[in-house]
């Protein structure tokens, strides 16, 4: 078996084990260096053209299945592709309506998902998934810090109805291990006076609650 051919065979097999798969991790786990990229993408343009595999973008490969009962082919949709590629790793987490509703401060959902992730520059909507760039690297230490900061970001805009939110807020925290004085310290860092004070407020009002 030639090179060609066992190099193909290595990333098929890749691609079903993985389904939805990057060129990135492609490379590394398929230890292919510099010397062989121009094989690889020789090889990845021909698997998409016999539909083994799909393009949803640059540098991102998903497996397709092929049904011989519908005698018809299906790979992953599009914004979920992405969903699974940005958000693995403690690369991304949920923002918005979807994260209100997700901790009980909103009954209501939204039409679009709402995602922060690493990896792209501007927003992007993909279906109805809608992708933001982070305001910083996340990662796993960061993650949860970051995402309830864009809850105080936007929280004037989000259709907050729970009884109590701010008791919510404090509950979250404490489930996430999440530090008061690291969150002001992001807040500070990379969010505007707005998110402080709301972030501030929320503390307060839970207090004097508490205290009554």
């Amino acid at each position: 078996m030639n090179n060609m051919v066992e190099t193909q065979k290595q990333i098929v097999d890749f691609a079903k084990k993985k389904r939805i798969f990057t060129t990135k991790e492609l490379a590394k786990n398929l230890n292919i260096d510099k010397n062989r990229k121009g094989q690889v993408y020789t090889i990845l343009s021909r698997l998409c053209k016999k539909n083994i595999l799909h393009r949803y973008e640059k540098g991102i490969y998903g497996y397709v299945i092929y049904s011989p009962l519908f005698k018809q082919y299906s790979y992953m949709p599009y914004s979920k592709a992405l969903t699974e590629i940005y958000m693995s790793d403690d690369n991304g987490y949920i923002t918005g309506a979807d994260f209100c509703y997700t901790i009980g401060l909103s009954t209501w959902c939204a039409a679009k998902a709402t995602i922060v992730v690493n990896g792209i520059q501007r927003k992007k909507i993909i279906d109805t998934t809608v992708f933001m760039p982070a305001k910083t690297r996340i990662t796993a230490e960061n993650k949860w810090y970051l995402q309830l900061l864009d809850f105080f970001e936007n929280k004037d805009s989000l259709a907050v109805d729970a009884p109590n939110p701010s008791h919510l807020i404090i509950s979250y925290m404490n489930k996430r291990n999440i530090e008061l004085y690291k969150l002001i310290a992001l807040a500070k860092r990379y969010y505007n006076k707005r998110t402080l004070d709301n972030l501030v407020n929320t503390i307060e009002e839970n207090y004097f609650e508490t205290a009554r």
